[in-house]
């Protein structure tokens, strides 16, 4: 990779930061590390990476530092273990570039992962008219894809086939098409979140930095990318949503996303998640009994029920709370459009035995885990 090349004609390149949170993830920085430094880095671009250990308790930290030894493009900080935000946030300020994306630190990236977001962004040198009409974009977005195969990968997301449509070519029901990119307005990017097909998360984006600056994530909390989704994406003027996944995830327990044994603030931070997304969908027009907004409502509770179950002690008011929030949603949320057989499944097993919901997720979890 380049990280030092300037625009042809002599202007400076555009620096953008790739910024990458460890946290005890020894056994797959390397990795991680070399996918990003074979990226392919597009004319006109110069790119850094940015390593935060987070406090890490393995070789974590060594490895990072002996990859920055031998590369420039690399700086490695070291933090006290303050949890994925705050070392988003930390990153994100030590950053030098203009615009920013994010990459877990036990994760991968294709080969063009930057060239894709970028020409998406529309600051690349483009000559016809297709790329010319992205001009001007601030928020790029991309399908993620899960390694296979990997003893400890699974996917982060738990509804069978989110990406699915983007994968076979096959158009979902809204405004999302089968071509290479589709430019989205933010209104139609939310209800895209809302359905599952524009997943929730900060992994595969290209945004400019001031944005989290301005809208850093909330500190000592969970599940902060449901909760700084929604104004990220109407913060944009347009969003380019591109189809071929460049971004491939693990979702492993004792991670900063995924904590091994989840404690009562966890869960408060989750429902206090689901509450600025329900909010943020307020404040757009969307109402209580909206199918999208229902639908995206029961996964995430569904989601927090995964999390009450490992809780210690007596968890009854928890799991009460959770199914009474599932039933209330529950008919309005099988009305989603385009949300398949699968997800209509899923909630409905939900409802009717709890016990079969999750043996069917235990036995899903082991599957995936290879265990």
């Amino acid at each position: 990779m380049d990280a030092t090349g300037e625009a042809a004609g002599g202007n400076a390149a555009t620096l953008v930061s790739v910024i990458v949170p460890m946290y005890d993830v020894a056994p797959f920085a390397a990795e991680c590390l070399d996918s990003l430094l074979a990226m392919d880095v597009p004319s006109g671009v110069r790119c850094e990476i940015i390593v935060v250990d987070d406090g890490s308790h393995d070789a974590t930290g060594a490895i990072a530092d002996r990859y920055a030894a031998a590369d420039a493009a690399i700086r490695v900080f070291h933090t006290a273990n303050h949890g994925l935000s705050a070392a988003r946030n930390f990153g994100v300020r030590q950053a030098r570039g203009e615009y920013v994306t994010f990459v877990d630190g036990d994760d991968m990236v294709t080969q063009d992962y930057l060239t894709a977001l970028w020409a998406g962004l529309g600051k690349k040198e483009a000559t016809d008219a297709r790329h010319r009409e992205t001009d001007n974009v601030d928020v790029v977005h991309n399908q993620t894809n899960n390694m296979q195969p990997a003893a400890e990968v699974a996917p982060i997301a738990l509804v069978v086939g989110t990406f699915k449509p983007f994968r076979t070519g096959r158009p979902p029901h809204g405004p999302i098409q089968s071509a290479s990119s589709t430019r989205l307005h933010p209104n139609q990017a939310v209800a895209a979140m809302l359905t599952g097909y524009l997943p929730i998360s900060v992994w595969a984006k290209l945004a400019p930095r001031q944005w989290y600056l301005d809208m850093p994530f909330p500190d000592n909390r969970v599940c902060e990318d449901l909760e700084i989704i929604i104004p990220l994406l109407r913060r944009a003027d347009s969003i380019i949503l591109l189809a071929t996944p460049i971004y491939r995830y693990r979702q492993r327990r004792n991670s900063l996303s995924h904590p091994r044994q989840p404690n009562r603030q966890q869960a408060q931070d989750f429902i206090r998640a689901i509450t600025a997304m329900r909010q943020a969908c307020a404040a757009l027009g969307y109402a209580n009994n909206d199918p999208r907004l229902a639908y995206q409502t029961v996964l995430q509770y569904m989601r927090l029920h995964r999390l009450v179950r490992r809780l210690p002690g007596d968890t009854r008011a928890w799991d009460s709370m959770v199914v009474n929030e599932v039933q209330q949603n529950r008919d309005a949320a099988l009305r989603a459009p385009g949300i398949g057989r699968t997800g209509r499944l899923r909630i409905r097993l939900f409802c009717a035995s709890r016990l079969a919901y999750d043996l069917l997720f235990d036995v899903y979890d082991i599957v995936r885990r290879g265990r």
